[in-house]
Formats: structure tokens, sequence, C-alpha cells
């Protein structure tokens, strides 16, 4: 059985319906596409990909100085499905690609397929480290206590490099039936906090949250570009991401 929601051509979700983020500390900046992230295209019918804005892969092109990057949604093909050239387990990619240039205030635009072929993977999934219980707020990492904003641990990752350790917490009123929202348990609906920390001195460079965030949970799906961006996805409907920029700022 596909995943995939056959849907009528639309805009995007209504923003009041969707979180948005509020940066405390750092560089951080919300980066919304045009559409969600579809998976094919008939007539005037598109179908989304399986899995909405939660999975997706970041590119580089090779060819192009500064720090454009590529954006393609990402799914799988699942068993008993038939897709051609394909086999279940193969990687989706959307068809709708969008280049977003952080050089020029991070606009977006339509990329090509002939774009995102010739572009390196530069994307990396992130890596969590075990997590101390909930009643713990910080977390000692090499000797450097890393604490929470939130009331609930979520993800701690350092970046590629070692150089930064992302947290990801939340909070939210928890509801009965286990810890996970769609089977009936945990929180369904919250806020979210990332905050980046220096791995060396301890010291914090980034901090962003969004309040009434559905399942905020779900913070996994975060990925690092080398130590250079961090790139999470907000839940709420929209094909939303938040880049966290960690270079460091220059004093002019």
């Amino acid at each position: 059985m596909a995943l995939s929601i056959p849907v009528l051509l639309f805009a995007g979700c209504s923003d009041h319906i969707s979180p948005h983020p509020v940066v405390v500390e750092g560089r951080a900046r919300e980066v919304r596409f045009p559409q969600p992230w579809i998976e094919q295209t008939s007539g005037n019918v598109k179908t989304l990909l399986p899995g909405g804005n939660l999975f997706y892969e970041i590119r580089k092109p090779a060819d192009v100085t500064g720090n454009r990057l590529l954006f393609a949604g990402m799914s799988w093909v699942a068993e008993g499905r038939k897709y051609p050239g394909k086999k279940p387990g193969d990687v989706l990619y959307s068809e709708n690609i969008y280049s977003v240039d952080p050089d020029k205030n991070y606009e977006v635009r339509a990329a090509s397929d002939d774009e995102w072929q010739r572009a390196q993977r530069v994307s990396e999934s992130v890596r969590p480290l075990a997590l101390p219980s909930n009643d713990k707020p910080a977390l000692d990492h090499n000797g450097i206590q890393i604490k929470r904003a939130g009331e609930y641990w979520g993800l701690v990752s350092p970046s590629p490099g070692g150089k930064v350790v992302a947290v990801f917490s939340y909070s939210g009123k928890q509801t009965k039936g286990g810890i996970i929202p769609f089977m009936g348990g945990g929180v369904k609906s919250g806020d979210v906090y990332w905050d980046v920390y220096d791995a060396r001195s301890g010291s914090r460079i980034v901090s962003w949250y969004a309040k009434s965030v559905p399942s905020p949970g779900i913070g996994s799906n975060a990925a690092w570009v080398e130590d250079r961006y961090l790139v999470t996805p907000l839940q709420g409907g929209s094909n939303s991401l938040v880049i966290t920029d960690l270079l460091p700022v220059r004093n002019p």
C-alpha cells in the first residue's frame, strides 16, 4: 500500500497553523519552500512524498563558489510497492528541488534535476549521544555541563568535526497512553528548543525556540552540513526548515 496522498495543486499551508522560530542568541533563519515535497505529478494532481517534510537531503554544487545549498525531499520505496527502476528500500527523491543561498539573505529558488545530479551530498544525519533521565537538567560532555532549555531531553549530538554540540529539548503536557504521540501518548503539542554549545569552552553560541509545535518530541531528523550549518525541520504542516549558521560572527 502506497503511503503517498494524491492532492490538487496548492499553495503552502497557512501561517496561522505553522510555528515560527524565535532566535535568542546567534544566527538561525527559517526557510520556507513554496510547496511540500512532491513524489510525482500526473496532470493537475500531485502525489506527496511519503514522510512529509521530515526527510530530506542537502547537496552543494561543486562548480559554484559560495555557500549555496540544494534541498530535496527524501523517502524510500516501501515493501510491496512497484516503482519503475527501483526495489524496496531504494531512496526516492522529490520532484521539486530548491536552492537556498545563505550569501543572498537565504534566497530560495527552484533548482533543476541537472543541478541536483551534479551536486555533492554534504548533509549528515545527527549522531545522538546517550541521554540522561529527565530529572537531570544537564549532561556531562567531556567535562563540560551541557544544559537543556525544555522540560524533556530530546537529542544531544556533536557536529561531524566535534567542534560544537547541539541540544534539542522540548516542553509540553504529557498525555496518557505511552510515550509516542500518534499512539495516544507523549506530548502532542508543545514547545521546542535548540541550543548549540562550543564543545571546548561549553559556551552557548546559538539558541532558538518555537511555540505550539505539533509532536514536539520528534527532532531526530536534524542534519549537519559539515561544521558550518545545523538544519532542523519544523513540524506544523508547512515545508519549513531552520538553518543555523555556526560560523563565528566577524566584527567589522
